[in-house]
């Protein structure tokens, strides 16, 4: 007998942490044998009795049950020596164990823009009582810390995915931080650099790591946009495992393209003034479905002379791509920049010249013009001194000892130093550079034009082709515009939608453009000892012990309420 138990110890095993402690079921053979040799009270028939002990005594088997039944000390025994068993051999509950922190990478980048309900989901099965959320996108943010599970839930139900690279790595930086089981929802892809992932997953060692398993995968995409003068390349590319046709759509022109797996080719569009979208079907990735770029209806620069030209200055123009001398009866009126090199005598060109920085053109005045006091109105002196100089915009361009004219304005923000040099102030709603050096030296050096093509756009603010084509991730400045989804920003914010972001005075077109996030090769990573969903064995030996209490007070119970105590 005692080996036929010890064979089914495995099998029990799944139920008891000490199956011996149920060889305490054999305290029932000593039980039975006291109340079988338990020695029969004297009986005594009453004669008002014999007709009922004649009707049963044909009934031994229902008088024993019944007997038993009215023993309700012998039940209460069994019951309690079972109990007692019980609680010895320790059993035990399967359940999920809830660590007591989670710390959460939740990925929220453009590649993952179809899984974010699969993340959700991931994140929702893995919470802790207190938890750690950190998104990850182009960068990494801590969204909430020491959060119930039920406040992560109510975040998550808020959280979308934008339209950038991935830096998945600083969010896993971020989480060393933080104590308790790390659980990353992401497809492993660092696209912002080239760190890897495993490298700062190996420095985990130590807390349970859960990784989610991505189920849908990008097909295809845009990863390169050229936009040249009059044409613009799209470079496509097929990230499936077999071959594929892929319709490229612009201008409800559709063409089609076979690309076998991994595959990529270079289409090319004509460009027309304005919006232009670049179209493929719909995938796992919508953020590298179409490319969105645009063409300004002219993106020069107009510069007109309200005096004598400069020979040096009329060279860089030339050679500044985005610029252009216009000249004429309305040169002034039709321009974006008018340079004052000397003196105006005609009055009515002076007023035209205020009048149009006033409404928001611009002017450079260089330091042989009082245009700054004759036309501008302000006050100024004319103090010549030497001294070294550094022009700060766009870049530090050193003068060495240069004669400079210290005019003694006040305010306006210095591009150089000292400060005087050269200073661009507002006026009325315009910008007005005061030019205040000797440029003997400076106009042929050979970061001249470079100097003056930053200086024309900034006075200008009106943006190049690349200014107006930027990527998810960058940064775009205006006072005010609307947002591809409607939503309104001001001044400078970075671009985390691919489309259309329209200001006032100038639309952008932002797109992902990113091959790496595309791709929907992640790394592979295992993590060692992922034990975040395993069943523990909860003890429900404590339950016993309480139902062993409650049979012991109702034996006592019953014993007083037969008069036995």
């Amino acid at each position: 007998m005692m080996e036929s138990v010890i064979t089914q110890i495995p099998m029990i095993e799944q139920f008891f942490l000490s199956p011996l402690g149920l060889l305490g079921l054999l305290a029932l053979i000593p039980l039975a044998i006291f109340y079988l040799v338990k020695p029969k009270p004297e009986e005594k028939v009453m004669p008002s009795m014999r007709f009922f002990q004649q009707q049963e005594g044909n009934d031994k088997l229902r008088q024993s049950l019944r007997k038993i039944l009215r023993n309700l000390v012998l039940l209460l025994h069994i019951v309690t020596v079972i109990v007692f068993a019980l609680a010895f051999a320790q059993p035990f509950i399967n359940s999920f164990e809830q660590p007591q922190n989670s710390v959460i990478i939740l990925d929220t980048s453009a590649s993952m823009q179809n899984n974010m309900q699969q993340a959700e989901n991931f994140i929702e099965q893995h919470l802790g009582s207190q938890n750690t959320l950190i998104l990850a996108d182009s960068d990494a943010k801590v969204k909430l810390e020491k959060a119930s599970a039920s406040r992560v839930s109510q975040a998550l139900e808020r959280i979308k995915a934008v339209e950038t690279q991935t830096d998945i790595v600083s969010a896993l930086e971020t989480a060393r931080n933080y104590e308790g089981r790390l659980v990353v929802a992401s497809d492993l892809d660092q696209t912002v650099d080239d760190r890897k992932i495993t490298d700062v997953l190996q420095t985990q060692v130590g807390r349970p790591v859960s990784i989610m398993q991505i189920e849908e995968k990008n097909k295809w995409g845009i990863t390169e946009l050229r936009i040249r003068e009059n044409k613009t390349e799209a470079t496509i590319q097929n990230f499936g495992e077999t071959q594929k046709t892929i319709s490229v759509t612009k201008d409800g022109n559709t063409r089609k393209t076979t690309l076998s797996s991994g595959e990529s080719t270079v289409a090319n569009f004509d460009n027309k003034p304005g919006k232009n979208t670049i179209r493929l079907p719909e995938d796992n990735m919508k953020a590298d479905n179409t490319a969105n770029y645009v063409i300004p209806d002219t993106d020069k620069i107009s510069i007109a002379y309200s005096s004598s030209q400069n020979s040096y200055l009329n060279t860089a123009i030339r050679l500044i791509s985005n610029t252009e001398l216009v000249q004429g009866q309305d040169a002034i009126e039709n321009s974006d920049v008018v340079v004052l090199t000397g003196e105006i005598a005609d009055e009515d060109i002076s007023s035209q010249v205020k009048q149009k920085v006033q409404a928001g053109g611009s002017a450079v005045v260089f330091r042989d013009s009082r245009a700054l006091s004759n036309i501008f109105e302000m006050n100024t002196t004319y103090d010549k001194r030497n001294a070294s100089v550094d022009i700060t915009y766009p870049q530090r361009i050193s003068l060495g000892s240069t004669e400079l004219l210290d005019r003694g304005t006040s305010g306006g923000e210095s591009i150089s130093r000292p400060a005087e040099a050269l200073k661009i102030h507002e006026y009325g709603e315009g910008k007005i550079l005061a030019y205040n050096i000797d440029e003997k030296e400076f106009r042929t050096n050979f970061l001249y034009p470079v100097f003056w093509k930053s200086v024309f756009s900034r006075l200008s603010e009106k943006p190049s082709l690349q200014e107006l084509n930027v990527r998810t991730g960058e940064e775009i400045e205006a006072e005010s515009f609307e947002a591809p989804d409607g939503s309104r920003y001001e001044g400078k914010t970075e671009v985390n939608q691919t489309g259309f972001y329209s200001s006032g005075s100038a639309v952008y077109a932002a797109n992902l453009l990113s091959q790496d996030e595309s791709s929907p090769d992640g790394e592979e990573y295992s993590p060692p000892g992922d034990r975040s969903l395993e069943k523990t064995r909860k003890p429900v030996q404590d339950l016993m012990i309480l139902v062993l209490g409650v049979l012991i007070a109702l034996e006592l119970f019953y014993l007083w309420y037969r008069g036995d105590l």
